[in-house]
């Protein structure tokens, strides 16, 4: 039984990984795996967590005269310490397919832990098949998606191992990043209510929320070029821009707490989030309100985004999502493994057919293979040497992140050595028209000189003399 689990494991990693590699050669991955990656790069070099490309991002979006030192911490925007135990990993393999390889073995290994968990293969498959799961495991690189795999063993250790192994798993689901905690904090705060698991609840429960606290009032604002947290706002909520603020006026003004909460859209989303699961997850009530804990900045949020279940924003949730749903099928229907089947199996079609629709399309199936298009750039890429700065856009950035500073065009387009950007219409996140001034400017600018012009590509050299 255990080795077919592993099996189905290996079968889905296969379709994980090629689809990540696929997505990455034919240059359809984005930023964030650039942000990762150069940081990941960088502490293989021997400055840790080092990174230009995000923090140039936050520039483009937010404050264009903000200063981007050339040391600046990607811990800064969120705390990831977990990524330190794979920079061994890095070093021996430095590429960004790494790091898709990485969250492709342990998003399918999930899947065993869910085996265990349900002793069933119809919730392994019903797992490794959610769509919120694969758009995590399919959309770029974000460490959060480790939390998939290191929640759903924190949650066996809970059941199988010794304390101190609980606490140990525990710290290493807090390491993922900052908001790990606050499901931590409910999932150890459900074990308080068990006789048996009173003590590790408590403990587990405090010390997630004082890590919370250190790592988003002190870690992160110590490393940050913005000397704060900047995801405190949860991308506009309407109880207030810190976690505080929110905090006071969700009691202070419970009614306008409900009224964010309770939208048509939370409604939407939740019910596509979770009727992969249902009913079974209704049996299961303390586990349901431990899986919304992350969920909560989607749902306190006014951002779209964030309830697209288009990329990883539901990681840290699904694990006790599924849990709730193994644990609430066992008392439902316990010892009638023929009734879970059909309902996984009618709930995991419906929510396809009814919800996602075409959504999931461009990282399930990618019509396009390797083209000419994706042949020439890459040659044009490798004419860029390896320690040269470079600011380019970020459907390419990914294919050059071995490199010290690298930024997100047009951040920086002035101070850097190469300028590599679309000469066409894929000019994201600027627009056709605003980029043809940036090319008129540059090539009339003195400093910078014309290597490579096509339809499609232009590529610019120069040495600007400036301090970074």
């Amino acid at each position: 039984m255990k080795k077919i689990s592993l099996l189905i494991c290996l079968l889905f990693f296969s379709i994980y990984s090629i689809q990540s590699v696929k997505l990455y050669s034919t240059h359809k991955t984005r930023g964030d795996l650039s942000n990762f990656a150069q940081a990941m790069w960088n502490s293989s070099q021997g400055r840790l967590m080092q990174n230009t490309f995000n923090y140039s991002i936050h520039n483009f979006w937010g404050d264009p005269t903000t200063n981007i030192p050339i040391d600046s911490n990607i811990f800064g925007i969120h705390f990831n310490p977990i990524l330190i135990f794979f920079i061994p990993i890095y070093k021996a393999f430095p590429t960004p397919i790494t790091l898709l390889i990485i969250q492709a073995f342990f998003v399918a290994l999930s899947g065993y832990l869910i085996f265990l968990l349900s002793q069933s293969f119809f919730w392994q498959m019903s797992f490794l098949s959610y769509f919120a799961l694969i758009s995590a495991v399919l959309s770029e690189f974000h460490a959060v998606t480790l939390a998939i795999f290191f929640g759903l063993l924190l949650i066996y250790a809970n059941l199988k191992f010794k304390n101190y192994t609980f606490f140990l798993l525990l710290i290493i689901f807090l390491f993922i990043q900052e908001n790990t905690a606050l499901a931590a904090f409910a999932f150890c705060f459900i074990l308080i209510f068990s006789k048996k698991n009173r003590l590790k609840g408590i403990i587990g429960s405090i010390f997630s929320l004082i890590y919370f606290f250190l790592t988003t009032k002190v870690f992160i604002p110590y490393l940050s070029n913005y000397h704060g947290y900047i995801f405190e706002s949860i991308y506009g909520c309407p109880l207030g821009d810190s976690f505080l603020s929110i905090a006071l006026n969700s009691i202070k003004n419970p009614f306008l707490l409900l009224k964010t909460i309770f939208t048509i859209d939370n409604i939407k989303y939740l019910s596509k989030i979770y009727f992969p699961v249902f009913p079974f997850f209704i049996f299961s009530p303390f586990l349901f309100l431990a899986s919304l804990s992350g969920l909560a900045s989607n749902i306190l949020s006014t951002s779209t985004l964030l309830k697209s279940i288009s990329m990883h924003y539901e990681a840290i949730a699904i694990p006790f999502i599924f849990y709730s749903g193994i644990v609430g099928s066992k008392r439902l229907f316990k010892n009638k493994p023929i009734i879970i089947f059909l309902i996984l199996i009618t709930t995991t079609l419906i929510s396809y057919k009814l919800f996602i629709s075409q959504k999931l399309n461009r990282h399930v199936l990618v019509q396009k293979l390797y083209s000419n298009y994706d042949k020439k750039l890459d040659t044009i890429i490798k004419m860029i040497p390896n320690n040269a700065s470079v600011s380019t856009q970020d459907y390419i950035s990914g294919h050059l992140t071995n490199r010290r500073e690298l930024y997100l065009f047009p951040v920086y387009y002035d101070k850097v050595d190469y300028i590599l950007i679309n000469n066409n219409d894929n000019t994201w996140p600027v627009e056709t028209k605003i980029q043809k001034k940036y090319i008129k400017e540059l090539s009339t600018n003195p400093k910078y000189k014309i290597v490579y012009q096509d339809l499609d590509f232009i590529l610019f050299a120069g040495t600007p003399t400036t301090t970074l």
